[in-house]
């Protein structure tokens, strides 16, 4: 019986294939078509040697496992690992799930020999890493289990060729629907603001066309007890020169708001001070001290 196959998709890229790069790989291994968020299980029984990486790196996210039988295995281009350095797995142990990490992924960021969405593996004769052009790597499709026989999906190379279609398809969608959105908002950012304008706008003729209302009232109001008063004293003191009375009146009430209560006692005082300052000047007296 041969080792797991992490998932059951297919061989995008052999150990042979790896070396006949230019430049060759430095970690020649097997590529095996996964899609994003497929679980992916160990190759046989053994112990987490390293989980590392990082999302930049060719690699990606990693994890290594020393298998009981003397042998190391590498799994690259992960995303969510369940596995810790130091934990016992057994054959077939979901250890984590790819992502497309690193080179792993099939967009053009992807790297030199990119191949499309996969997980790298990478088989040592020994519970050591061998790394550059002429590694002494194993071809892990020799010692691995034919596809089909992983306790997987069992999904056909056709299906996952569709299934990665239908990624590509879903991933435009996405792109149109964020850029429907972003058009959108700036819509809604332009009418907001043209809408804000002409409140605005309109708060403004409103508040000019109070005003001037207001002020149209006052004066009229202003006139309204000049008139008054000027009759009303004109009445009481027959003698006064009516010119004199309104001079009086209007100089009282010119810088009093209109809702003010008028103080008639004030406005008397200034018609009787003004009939005395015009009688002076006619007699060219001087006035009182």
């Amino acid at each position: 019986m041969g080792y797991l196959r992490p998932t059951d998709g297919r061989t995008l890229c052999s150990r042979d294939c790896h070396r006949g790069r230019t430049p060759p790989s430095q970690e020649a291994g097997t590529d095996i078509w996964a899609d994003f968020g497929t679980p992916l299980r160990a190759a046989e029984a053994g112990r987490v040697f390293e989980v590392g990486g990082s999302i930049f790196a060719a690699t990606g996210y990693f994890v290594t496992i020393d298998l009981d039988d003397g042998r190391r295995i590498r799994y690259l281009h992960l995303w969510e690992r369940y596995v810790a350095r130091g934990d016992r797995v057994a054959r077939g142990t979901i250890f984590a799930q790819s992502g497309g990490s690193g080179y792993g992924s099939m967009t053009a960021a992807g790297g030199p020999g990119t191949v499309g969405r996969h997980v790298h593996v990478t088989l040592w004769p020994t519970h050591a890493y061998d790394f550059g052009t002429n590694a002494r790597t194993l071809d892990f499709e020799a010692y691995a289990d034919p596809i089909g026989s992983t306790a997987s999906s069992g999904t056909t190379s056709e299906e996952e060729e569709l299934m990665g279609v239908l990624d590509d398809i879903r991933d435009m969608f996405d792109a149109t629907n964020q850029a429907i959105e972003q058009r959108t908002q700036a819509q809604h950012d332009v009418t907001r603001a043209f809408l804000l304008d002409q409140t605005q706008r309109q708060h403004d003729v409103t508040r000019g066309y109070l005003a001037d209302l207001t002020q149209a009232q006052h004066d009229v109001t202003r006139g309204y007890l000049v008139d008054t008063i000027t009759a009303a004293v004109a009445k009481t003191s027959p003698g006064v020169d009516p010119g004199v009375v309104r001079d009086a009146v209007e100089s009282a009430v010119r810088d009093i708001e209109v809702e003010a209560n008028v103080d008639i006692d004030a406005i008397a005082k200034r018609v009787n001070d003004e009939a005395d300052k015009r009688a002076r000047q006619r007699l060219n007296q001087p006035a009182a001290s």
